[in-house]
């Protein structure tokens, strides 16, 4: 078995799932802000889906692990893995904060399609999409898919969701959480 890793503050990012913060579970990240370069605070959901807020210190980070690191599977790597196995060319772009994680050229055209990759454990009831994500799949609706990784154990499914959003959020809205379940019940196996 692959030792955990332990998470930095600057892997602190939203959707991340981290233990060490909770007692005894785990927490999804929902957002993040910086105090300065040793300070985090972070607004995270437990496992039953209440919202709270904590400041983290740079000397918390040896307690802190990434849930997704050490495992056979990570939500961005079963979405690419998926892609490859349709024939595509999947590149991870979710460091550069794009409105998706994921970009896959379909080869032989040079066309592209955008993947924003969310996982969600087995049983949780709700999945978050920033205002920038809901944004890029509104401006490119035939090119862009919700991937909802869902993790049950060791194994983690991708099911694609074509056309999720129907309306642009609010000006000041910065994040929308949707019934997961009303978003599976419209997914299908990656095609």
């Amino acid at each position: 078995m692959i030792p955990p890793e332990r998470a930095k503050l600057e892997e602190l990012t939203p959707g991340s799932l981290v233990k060490g913060n909770l007692p005894d579970a785990v927490a999804e990240l929902v957002s993040a802000k910086w105090h300065g370069s040793d300070v985090i605070e972070v607004v995270y959901k437990d496992p039953a889906g209440r919202v709270g807020t904590e400041i983290l210190f740079r000397g918390r980070e040896p307690a802190l692990e990434l849930l997704t690191a050490g495992r056979p599977w990570s939500f961005d790597g079963n979405v690419i893995a998926a892609e490859r196995q349709l024939g595509y060319e999947p590149t991870d772009v979710s460091a550069e904060n794009r409105g998706y994680d994921v970009e896959s050229r379909i080869t032989g055209t040079g066309k592209l399609r955008f993947l924003e990759v969310k996982g969600r454990a087995i049983g949780a009831d709700s999945v978050t999409i920033t205002r920038n994500e809901i944004m890029t799949a509104l401006n490119k609706p035939d090119d862009f898919i919700l991937a909802i990784v869902t993790v049950e154990g060791e194994a983690a499914a991708p099911r694609y969701v074509r056309h999720p959003f129907q309306r642009e959020p609010d000006f000041a809205v910065t994040s929308v959480n949707y019934l997961l379940a009303n978003l599976l019940d419209r997914a299908a196996p990656p095609a």
